[in-house]
């Protein structure tokens, strides 16, 4: 006699599941002027005045709650969205890497610094992908696949507090 013995279903991983929180149009709307506060604090360093649009416009399609965050359906979803141009922006768009990381640091820092009590951490973070056009694709294990299958491999430092939680560096 045989005994079929079956895994437990597990639940899918977290970039399969819904968001938590899955802001609407209009939720981003309301969050409008804080964007552009937001915005303004890395405005110097963007170097054309369209830069400082299409980041804002970009920032706003992560908000959505689209299935795929690519620039063509974010771009369709936004009021005043171009495709051509978000990709341009994205793609081929001048800016410097390190001090953009290094502001977003400082405002990290300054948001949700708390002192002796928060914890810097450090894990590795996969992403499934299509095709091999992108940096660092490679068929490798792919966490949210369980398997080896196309794929990017991160690392990523996030801090964290009792104020909250923000990414702070990542490295493919």
């Amino acid at each position: 006699m045989e005994i079929a013995l079956r895994a437990p279903a597990l639940p899918p991983p977290p970039s399969a599941r819904p968001p938590v929180v899955a802001l609407t149009p209009r939720e981003v709307a309301g969050l409008h002027e804080e964007l552009l506060a937001y915005q303004r604090e890395f405005a110097a360093l963007c170097r054309r005045a369209e830069q400082r649009r299409w980041a804002l416009k970009y920032t706003e399609g992560q908000l959505l709650p689209l299935e795929r965050k690519s620039i063509a359906p974010m771009a369709d979803a936004l009021d005043g969205g171009n495709v051509p141009a978000m990709q341009q922006f994205i793609g081929v768009g001048r800016w410097d890497d390190a001090a953009v990381l290094a502001k977003h640091q400082h405002l990290v820092a300054e948001t949700l610094g708390a002192g002796d009590t928060g914890v810097l951490i450090v894990d590795g973070c996969d992403f499934p992908t299509q095709g091999a056009q992108s940096v660092g694709v490679a068929r490798q294990y792919c966490g949210p696949r369980g398997k080896v299958a196309h794929g990017q491999a991160r690392v990523v430092a996030c801090d964290a507090s009792a104020r909250g939680y923000a990414l702070v560096d990542r490295r493919l």
